[in-house]
């Protein structure tokens, strides 16, 4: 398995990159990038999210977070607000722009995973999805297992 195991592993790399460039193509137009349209969706549907919050549920740090929401908040997307009951916590909301955008993205992202997928069947897809649902699990078991070290 050694041989085709790594014949798999460049091809699905490969994938991922030219899904990356599909993605940011699609994008482009949008003023927003990639990374971004993925903050702001998360936050359509998780208002009121804190910062940290949203790293954990993208597993990005949150650095990243902080770069791309001023980034956001400079374009117009989103805004911060002081809580009322805390000031030394923000609470970040999305503009009408931002809305605009996340109403954009999910059309995208429909598309984008249409084409990606175009004529496979149903049974397909149930079994690519439980071959990703298994080399997902292999690769949290041996993060954890790293991690531990």
């Amino acid at each position: 398995m050694g041989e085709q195991a790594r014949e798999v592993a460049a091809l699905q790399r490969r994938v991922d990159r030219y899904l990356r460039r599909y993605i940011e193509l699609k994008v482009s137009d949008t003023g927003v990038y990639r990374g971004q349209h993925q903050i702001l969706m998360w936050m359509g549907r998780n208002p009121g999210c804190s910062q940290t919050q949203i790293a954990e549920a993208l597993e990005i740090s949150t650095a990243a977070v902080t770069t791309s929401l001023k980034k956001l908040e400079k374009g117009g997307y989103i805004v911060r607000q002081m809580d009322r009951e805390d000031n030394r916590v923000n609470q970040l909301e999305i503009t009408p722009k931002g809305v605009a955008v996340i109403e954009q993205s999910k059309h995208m992202f429909q598309e984008i995973d249409s084409s990606m997928y175009a004529g496979f069947s149903r049974e397909e897809l149930d079994q690519l999805q439980k071959y990703y649902e298994r080399i997902l699990q292999n690769l949290v078991e041996q993060t954890e297992k790293e991690a531990m070290n």
